[in-house]
């Protein structure tokens, strides 16, 4: 499943929540991660396989942490609420199940 995550866009979306917490208003978030998902394209790579520099040729904003977004273990950490894949969460459910 891993392998399956990296092989498409599926981080695309943590992109652009990187940049809205850069300040950058959703809307050119999505426009900005759609223009790297055309570049990645076009270069037959996945945006994790980008560097920083290649990704502040789209955009300026990215610095050095981006790198972090851009890993499946944290994306589902970041998204941590109840009934999530997070693996908090996971765990959480795990016990419950156990306890009953």
């Amino acid at each position: 499943m891993e392998q399956a995550a990296h092989a498409g866009f599926l981080l695309a979306t943590d992109l652009g929540d990187y940049l809205v917490t850069k300040g950058l208003p959703f809307r050119q978030a999505h426009q900005t991660v759609g223009r790297i998902v055309g570049y990645c394209l076009k270069k037959r790579e996945t945006a994790d396989q980008l560097s920083v520099s290649e990704l502040k040729e789209v955009f300026n904003r990215f610095g050095k942490n981006v790198k972090g977004y851009l890993t499946v273990e944290r994306s589902l950490a970041r998204k941590n609420q109840i009934g999530s894949t997070a693996r908090q969460q996971v765990m959480e459910r795990i016990k419950k199940i156990e306890a009953r």
